[in-house]
């Protein structure tokens, strides 16, 4: 009986069951979406594939890396896949971004703030030459005074490429290995004592350049004389135009050792007050100076009996043709510097005990490119026993 009034009840539910259903309604569909919207800007850089690499991966050591040439895709956490075919102009950066050593193996790019590795090699630089370029504006010095390299251009040849770059650091040596620097007194006459530049590491590849070192004295823009005048003191006078002051001399010069001595203008007169302590025969006189700006382009030479007359005791020199200031063709690379600090030996004198004077009086001028007059700039006189 209890298996006849189960089977009825499960009928009777059945039938329930069936006549609640609404076969109006529509079936549940329970697939996922397939219209998404799709994603229109990248979220975080995961990676970047290089498709391809930078046109240079081989370097010399002081060298910087450019990353020109490179393809690049960037690959998006939220798989945005807008940013293809990215070049050199769209990283954010790399490192090192310093001249690379040869302990630079790798350089990382940065893009995003994701950060890939690439390979790079790095070789020393072999020195293949040194050169001067522009030598010390004074190469003349009496016993005792400091080395002055002010002007100096040393340039290094790199490579077969032949790179060049200006030096700051190097070594100057004579040849006997005594080594000089900027400063470094100079205690022993040599009338021609040349200096040898060059590295340290590679001293057999070097260039040299020619001073003076000499017995005797110097009159110079420091030794100008305006009011007071010594008893026992080399100095310098000026006259620079007539109906000007006696003794002019501008007072915002700064005068320095390549200074120049006033105006120098026609009808202009230095006059150099020698004082020795006793006599001193055939002494050379050296007149230090440069050539200005005279023609375009560059410098001319200067014909010192062109433009000065010079007197001993007021007694007129002759003053051969051959006697030239020196001027420049170009200004030289690495100075703005258009002077060329040279010496012109003048003469042979004799000195007396007491003063003697050497007056330079201007008679001529060279015209410039822009039509003006030219004379040379004076820096000092040297007296070399």
């Amino acid at each position: 009986m209890k298996h006849k009034f189960l089977t009825r009840l499960l009928i009777i539910s059945s039938l329930f069951l069936t006549g609640c259903t609404n076969n109006d309604s529509k079936p549940v569909n329970s697939s996922p979406k397939t219209s998404e919207k799709a994603v229109e800007e990248g979220d975080v850089c995961t990676d970047i594939i290089i498709k391809q690499m930078p046109s240079k991966l081989s370097y010399l050591e002081g060298e910087k890396f450019k990353p020109n040439g490179i393809i690049f895709d960037a690959v998006y956490q939220n798989g945005f896949e807008g940013d293809k075919n990215l070049t050199a102009g769209d990283l954010d950066g790399w490192t090192p971004s310093t001249p690379l050593t040869i302990n630079d193996t790798k350089v990382k790019l940065i893009y995003e703030g994701f950060e890939k590795e690439i390979d790079i090699t790095v070789k020393g630089k072999e020195l293949t030459a040194i050169a001067i370029t522009h030598e010390p504006d004074i190469k003349s010095y009496r016993i005792g005074e400091a080395l002055n390299l002010t002007g100096l251009v040393v340039k290094a040849t790199y490579g077969e490429n032949e790179k060049e770059e200006s030096l700051t650091e190097y070594t100057i040596a004579d040849s006997e290995g005594k080594t000089y620097e900027n400063g470094s007194l100079l205690e022993t006459a040599n009338e021609d004592l040349e200096l040898y530049v060059f590295l340290a590491d590679k001293p057999e590849i070097k260039a040299s350049f020619h001073i003076a070192i000499f017995a005797g004295f110097s009159i110079q823009a420091e030794d100008i004389k305006t009011t007071d005048f010594p008893e026992e003191e080399s100095y310098v006078t000026i006259e620079s135009q007539p109906n000007s002051d006696l003794y002019h001399v501008k007072k915002d010069l700064n005068f320095s050792g390549t200074g120049y001595l006033g105006d120098v203008k026609r009808g202009f007169e230095m006059t150099f007050h020698i004082y020795s302590e006793r006599e001193a025969k055939d002494v050379s006189v050296i007149l230090i100076a440069a050539s200005t700006y005279l023609q375009e382009g560059g410098m001319g030479n200067v014909q010192v009996n062109q433009v000065f007359d010079i007197y001993v005791d007021d007694e007129q020199l002759s003053v051969d043709d051959s006697i030239i200031i020196p001027g420049l063709s170009v200004v030289p690379e690495g100075t703005s510097r258009w002077t060329n600090w040279a010496d012109a030996f003048i003469t042979k004198m004799d000195l007396k005990a007491g003063f003697t004077t050497l007056k330079l009086k201007c008679i001529g001028m060279t015209k410039g490119k822009d039509n003006y007059d030219r004379a040379p700039n004076i820096d000092r006189l040297d007296i070399r026993f």
